[in-house]
């Protein structure tokens, strides 16, 4: 299962709790990502393959659950949400 902590701190440093996703997509790209975990000790909540890798609901973290969000690939090293 991805990161809840780590996936709390992408959301808090790049504001996305504040964007309208009825008006668009939030675009994230795998430096921000990188940028958000860097102080994090773990691999798991880090590495943006392993953040990224939700094939199932139970693999979501909280904060998508709660905001009914999921990814989508948009091109290599962007994801959309």
């Amino acid at each position: 299962m991805a990161s809840n902590k780590a996936w709390k701190q992408i959301f808090k440093v790049n504001s996305i709790a504040k964007h309208d996703f009825s008006k668009a997509p939030f675009v994230l790209n795998s430096e921000q990502i990188k940028a958000a975990t860097q102080k994090f000790k773990k691999t798991a909540d880090k590495e943006v393959r392993l953040l990224c890798k939700q094939d199932s609901k139970a693999d979501k973290p909280d904060i998508f659950i709660k905001d009914d969000l999921f990814l989508l690939p948009k091109k290599m090293g962007n994801i959309i949400f």
